[in-house]
């Protein structure tokens, strides 16, 4: 990604118990020849490399990146994950963090 326009670092806990560190990366939405805009995104810690997600124009990319990562993350909870905050390691459940 060559340039970025969020990122967040959590820490991550698997259901087996070990801990990994999680950093979202959401990149500049950008438009390809055929019109259609992509917005390249990472979950680094839990996916080793994602397709940018696409849209008719880069609100819409850039909304639906955001939906993606929280889906992601929130199936990552639902497999018995959890997320913390780095700073004070309170929870940074999907449900209550992110809005």
């Amino acid at each position: 990604m060559s340039s970025e326009i969020a990122l967040r670092k959590l820490i991550g806990i698997k259901a087996s118990g070990e801990e990994i560190e999680i950093i979202l990366r959401i990149g500049v939405p950008y438009e390809e020849k055929n019109h259609l805009w992509k917005c390249p995104i990472a979950i680094e810690g839990l996916y080793d490399e994602l397709a940018a997600i696409a849209g008719i124009d880069s609100y819409q990319a850039l909304s639906l990146a955001i939906e993606f990562i929280n889906n992601m993350l929130r199936h990552f909870e639902e497999k018995g994950g959890k997320l913390l905050w780095p700073t004070d390691r309170s929870s940074a459940s999907i449900d209550t963090r992110l809005y």
